[in-house]
């Protein structure tokens, strides 16, 4: 309660006493209130104060955490009700011309408590958020298209919660009656990410200024303004056959596309790793320099030892015969490289396995006859031990540290089918950069 009565609007306003009486009013019931907030000095001075509190009484982290999640409706609505009581005094008011300078002056403290509630709810918030795991709060852009596509967005909203996001949707956070305009500058500036579901009827209200998309584009493009927050915004496109797929104000940032239904995985997984940060790939650390003197680069050796059996580059031919080094073969180095395991199957087909350490994962590319045509490695099926690529299939596998590798089987020899030996034949490219797609 006593946090609670540091966010009462209420005490931002300075009293007017009655003598008399000796009662205290709210100077907005006098035609004689002059506007006198400082939304800065204001909002400054109530997170300082709850801060304090906090500190003062040395609650845990947990403890704090507590009071700060019962005290986030208070946060959220400061303000509220004098607005509200102001603009019903403002809309009372059938003839304005006598009553300019008092309406004047309520619009001002109105603007005053909106600035002052978007300080105190990044501010706050922010503080909450100081834990070892935090939630994101990411708040869903969309216009209501469909009950189709709103019940897509619900359930996509559903699911990022259930994994750790504090979503914030029109659907679960307005009530009736509520104030439209008020919840949406509350969720946009209290938010670390947003999610702009580009449907083509969002982009042509968002281009077009029109109700509450144009009315959020608005608060979004003042915000990329003022702070410069490229990434703030997440354009996903959805239910949009328009060459344009994003609104003017979002043109030329990176989007997502969930218009593959067969790729919704993969695309959900991209969407919450990057927004819980947690890449697929983190930044490796910098390692010594192999050619900053002759002697050390000298002592550099390939993994295995035997340079017979491994082809340090990451893309290249290979003519491996499978009878010798236990079928095992090297592609790459370092953190790239991979132990390809292969064993015979016959002279159409070659077993190929997932069993070496450095290796987490083995698929087939069905439908690909090309390795620049995978899009996307990860859609390929790698559960099983062991994968029978025929002749100019390709084969996709995944070492542990996350890169991707593809074979494409040119020629197989089989020394109980006619040939003089057992040899594999394989073209093979390493993404090095981390990346499924090996377009690039």
């Amino acid at each position: 309660m006593m946090l609670k009565r540091k966010l009462a609007a209420q005490n931002v306003f300075k009293l007017v006493h009655n003598s008399e009486k000796d009662t205290y009013h709210m100077p907005y019931l006098y035609h004689g209130y002059k506007n006198e907030l400082d939304p800065i000095a204001i909002a400054n001075q109530i997170g300082q104060s709850v801060k304090q509190y906090l500190s003062d009484n040395l609650f845990s982290e947990e403890e704090r955490n507590l009071l700060m999640t019962e005290l986030r409706p208070s946060i959220e609505s400061f303000g509220e009700d004098i607005i509200n009581s102001l603009t019903r005094r403002i809309n009372l008011s059938e003839d304005l011309e006598p009553h300019t300078e008092i309406i004047s002056e309520y619009e001002k403290t109105i603007q005053s408590l909106k600035s002052i509630n978007e300080i105190i709810n990044k501010d706050l918030t922010n503080y909450n958020l100081m834990t070892e795991n935090p939630e994101p709060a990411v708040f869903i852009s969309y216009s209501h298209d469909s009950e189709e596509h709103k019940d897509w967005v619900l359930q996509l909203a559903t699911r990022l919660r259930s994994n750790g996001v504090n979503v914030i949707l029109d659907r679960w956070n307005i009530k009736l009656g509520s104030d439209l305009a008020s919840f949406m500058e509350r969720g946009l500036s209290k938010s670390s990410r947003i999610v702009s579901v580009c449907s083509s009827t969002y982009v042509k209200k968002a281009n077009e200024g029109k109700g509450g998309t144009g009315y959020e584009k608005q608060i979004m493009t003042s915000e990329f303004i003022n702070d410069q927050n490229h990434n703030w915004v997440i354009p996903l496109i959805k239910n949009n056959p328009e060459i344009r797929k994003t609104p003017t104000f979002l043109g030329g940032r990176m989007f997502i596309s969930f218009e593959d239904a067969n790729l919704y995985e993969t695309k959900y997984e991209e969407l919450l790793r990057d927004l819980l940060d947690e890449p697929v790939l983190p930044i490796p650390p910098i390692g010594k320099n192999p050619f900053q003197t002759v002697k050390e680069f000298a002592q550099q050796k390939f993994i295995p030892s035997n340079e017979k059996y491994v082809s340090p580059s990451i893309s290249g031919q290979v003519n491996f015969d499978y009878s010798n080094n236990n079928g095992r073969y090297f592609i790459g180095q370092g953190e790239l490289m991979f132990e390809l395991d292969f064993s015979k199957s016959s002279d159409r087909n070659i077993q190929l396995y997932n069993d070496p350490a450095s290796i987490r994962s083995v698929a087939i590319a069905k439908g690909k006859e090309s390795i620049t045509e995978i899009e996307d490695a990860r859609i390929f099926d790698g559960s099983s031990r062991v994968r029978r690529p025929n002749i100019n299939q390709i084969a996709v596998l995944q070492n542990n540290n996350g890169f991707y590798a593809a074979i494409l089987i040119k020629e197989i020899k089989d020394d109980t089918r006619g040939a003089e030996n057992d040899e594999v034949t394989f073209e093979y490219q390493i993404q090095s950069n981390g990346s499924p797609d090996f377009r690039k």
